[in-house]
């Protein structure tokens, strides 16, 4: 469930799953991304932070 290569919006969903609590999402997300950049990454660790 990628927004065709919007970082940003990729970035926000793995957000919004992860404040939710959500991480399978989150990283299901993550996983469907082609490119991977720092925006992403930083956002992913952060999710996993917040469970």
């Amino acid at each position: 469930m990628s927004f065709d290569g919007n970082k940003y919006v990729d970035a926000a969903l793995i957000h919004l799953y992860g404040k939710c609590g959500n991480v399978e999402k989150a990283r299901s997300v993550f996983d469907s991304l082609t490119k991977l950049d720092v925006v992403s990454i930083n956002t992913m660790w952060k999710c996993i932070g917040f469970c």
